[in-house]
C-alpha cells in the first residue's frame, strides 16, 4: 500500500470563486489553478519521481474567511490536471472574491533516485574492521577536504582546456593542514570531522569528488566526499550567493550530491554517510531581510526549496542501498561570531551556545528597529529550518526505522561548547568560545602563479570579490590557444584577526566567523564513532 506523507511541498496560492459570490450563500466553491503549484520550479524539478497521483493537502489560510467552516480534504489529481475546487463554509455566510489556500503536496517516496543512471558506476567497497562496506560524505564547508579546490578546477575543465592549463589550488594560512608532505585544504586549521570519521572506520585519505570529476583510477575509483564548501541545500538566486558566485558551486546542493554519489559507486552491504547541511541556507535567508528592503516571499521559498532538496537526498541515498546516514543539523546562528553581535552574549544569564538565548543586544543599537527584526530573523528563521528538517527526518524513518541517526547540532551546541572549554588541550585562561580567530574579509590574500612565474595578487585587507576574479580572468585570456601545457597555482591564504594577533588558536572554538577549529572537530568526531558507528 502506497504511504501518504505528512509534508513534502509547501506553498500559498490564490483561489478564486467559481462563480459570482452572493449575499447569504450557504458555500462558495473556489478553484485553483494548479500551474501555479506544478510548473514551480522547485517542485517541477521533482516530478518526475512522481506517483501516477499527486496528493494534495488544502487548508484555507486563518483569517482569509470569517468564521470560516473549512474541512481538510484530499484531493486526489492527475499529474495533467489543471485546476482544482475546494469549497469554503462560513457560518456567517460572508466572502471573499479571492482566498489564499496553503497546500501541503506529498508523494510517495518509495521511487526517489531510483530512475538515477548507474551504469558507470565503479565498485570500490571494503572490508574494514569497522564491518562497514563504504563511508561517504555530503555536506559544506564543515566537511570539505579539498573539495572546493577540486571543484572549481573540474567544473570548468573545459574552459581550461582552450588555455592548455592544469590548475591547482590550495587554501593556506590559518586553512587546511599538512600530511606526509602534501597540503590538504580545509575550512579549518586541521582535518574536518568527516575526514577523522572516515579514518576512524577504516578509509583513510578520503579523496574528494563531485558530479563533474573523472575517476581518479579503475581500481580507486571516485572520490568519497562530496561536501563542497559553498553548498547549499536550496538552489541560490544570484542575490542570494555571495561569495559562492565567482566559486560557481551552486549546482552541489545535496540532492545534486547525492546524484553524483550514487552515479559513481555501486553501494555495498553496509555503507554509512555523514550528511550535514544548512548554514548556508541561513545565511542567505538572513540575507533576505536586509534594511528597509526585507523580502519575506524569496526568504520562505529558499526554505521551502531547502526542504525539498533534503527529503530528495536522504530517500534517493536510502532508496539505493545506503544503509545508515548520520545527519547532523545546522547549529543555532545566534552562537557564530557572524550573528552573535546581534545578541547579548556578555549576559551572565547568557549560557554560550545555548538555543534558549532571546538577549537581543539593544545596547548596540537601541533605537533601531531593523537591527531588532534582524537579529529576531536570525532566532526564528533558524528555528523553523531546523523544525522542518526534522519534520523530514521523522517522515523518513516510517520507511527507514534503522535509516537516519540524528546528531542534533543546533541542541547539542552548548554541551559541545562546554567540553571544548574544559579540554585538556585549551588554556583557560585563554579560551575563547566568542570570536573568531582568522578573518575571511580583511585577512583573506590571494596568488596566481602560471609556470611559477607570478601572475596576479591581491593583497591582505584587499577582499576578494567579482572585480578581482574577472581581473584574474582576464590576466588568463592571454594563455588563449596556446600550443604548450601551463600549470597554474592559485593560493587563498587566510590571515589572523586583528584581535587575535599574538593568540594561540588551539584556545578558540572558531576558526573564523562560522567555521570550528580542528580540536572541535576532533570533539565531534569522536562523539559521533562512539555513539552511532562503534
Amino acid at each position: 500500500m502506497k504511504k501518504l506523507l505528512t509534508l513534502f511541498y509547501s506553498i500559498s496560492v490564490t483561489a478564486i470563486p467559481v462563480s459570482t459570490v452572493v449575499a447569504c450563500a450557504e458555500k462558495v466553491d473556489y478553484r485553483i489553478d494548479l500551474n501555479s503549484i506544478i510548473k514551480n520550479v522547485a517542485l517541477g524539478n521533482q516530478l518526475e519521481n512522481w506517483d501516477d497521483s499527486i496528493i494534495i493537502n488544502a487548508v484555507v489560510e486563518k483569517n482569509q474567511i470569517e468564521n470560516v467552516s473549512f474541512k481538510d480534504e484530499i484531493v486526489v489529481l492527475d499529474k495533467t490536471s489543471t485546476s482544482a475546487i475546494i469549497s469554503a463554509k462560513s457560518s456567517s455566510q460572508t466572502y471573499r472574491s479571492s482566498v489564499k489556500v496553503r497546500f501541503t503536496l506529498s508523494n510517495s517516496a518509495v521511487n526517489i533516485g531510483k530512475d538515477i543512471d548507474r551504469s558507470k558506476a565503479i565498485d570500490d567497497t571494503k572490508n574494514t574492521s569497522s564491518g562497514y562496506s563504504n563511508f561517504f560524505i555530503i555536506g559544506d564547508s564543515l566537511s570539505d577536504v579539498n573539495g572546493i579546490t577540486n571543484f572549481i578546477p573540474s567544473k570548468f575543465g573545459s574552459l581550461l582546456n582552450l588555455f592548455n592549463m592544469k590548475v591547482e589550488a590550495n587554501l593556506t594560512g590559518n586553512y587546511g593542514f599538512d600530511r606526509n608532505g602534501k597540503h590538504y585544504s580545509a575550512f579549518s586549521n586541521g582535518p574536518t570531522t568527516g575526514f577523522l570519521l572516515g579514518e576512524k572506520l577504516g578509509f583513510n585519505d578520503l579523496k574528494s569528488s563531485n558530479q563533474f570529476m573523472d575517476p581518479y583510477d579503475q581500481t580507486e575509483g571516485y572520490g568519497n566526499n562530496y561536501s563542497v564548501g559553498g553548498a547549499t541545500a536550496a538552489k541560490m538566486d544570484e542575490d542570494s550567493i555571495g561569495m559562492s558566485a565567482f566559486m560557481s558551486v551552486d549546482d552541489v546542493t545535496v540532492d545534486e550530491q547525492a546524484k553524483a554519489l550514487i552515479e559513481q559507486h555501486k553501494i555495498g552491504s553496509n555503507d554509512v554517510v555523514l550528511f550535514e547541511i544548512g548554514g548556508n541556507d541561513i545565511f542567505a535567508i538572513e540575507a533576505k531581510y536586509r534594511e528597509g528592503k526585507p523580502n519575506e516571499e524569496a526568504a520562505q521559498k529558499l526554505i521551502d526549496d531547502a526542504m525539498v532538496r533534503i527529503r530528495q537526498a536522504l530517500f534517493t541515498l536510502l532508496n539505493q542501498g545506503i544503509k545508515k546516514i548520520i545527519f547532523m543539523t545546522a547549529p543555532p546562528m545566534q552562537t557564530v561570531p557572524k550573528f552573535s553581535t546581534y545578541f547579548d552574549v556578555y549576559r551572565d544569564t547568557y549560557c554560550e551556545g545555548s538555543t534558549d538565548c532571546q538577549y537581543i543586544n539593544t545596547e548596540i543599537k537601541p533605537d533601531d528597529v531593523y537591527y531588532v527584526q534582524k537579529a529576531k530573523n536570525i532566532l526564528n528563521k533558524g528555528k523553523e529550518f531546523q523544525d522542518r528538517t526534522k519534520e523530514i527526518l521523522d517522515e523518513i524513518k516510517g520507511y527507514y526505522p534503522d535509516g537516519i541517526e540524528l546528531y542534533d547540532l543546533y541542541t547539542e551546541f552548548p554541551n559541545l561548547v562546554e567540553q571544548f572549554k574544559t579540554d585538556s588541550s585549551v588554556n583557560p585562561s585563554e579560551v575563547n568560545v566568542l570570536d573568531q580567530y582568522s578573518n575571511m574579509e580583511t585577512g583573506i590574500s590571494m596568488i596566481a602563479e602560471v609556470d611559477g612565474e607570478k601572475i596576479f595578487e591581491i593583497q591582505e585587507g584587499s577582499g576578494i570579490g567579482g572585480d578581482e576574479m574577472n581581473d584574474l580572468v582576464s590576466k588568463l585570456f592571454g594563455y588563449l590557444g596556446s600550443d604548450e601545457e601551463h600549470n597554474l597555482k592559485v593560493n587563498i591564504n587566510i590571515g589572523t584577526d586583528a584581535a587575535a594577533k599574538d593568540k594561540s588558536i588551539i584556545n578558540y572554538f572558531f576558526t573564523d566567523f562560522v567555521h570550528p577549529t580542528k580540536r572541535v572537530h576532533e570533539i565531534v568526531s569522536d562523539y559521533l564513532y562512539n555513539t552511532y558507528l562503534k
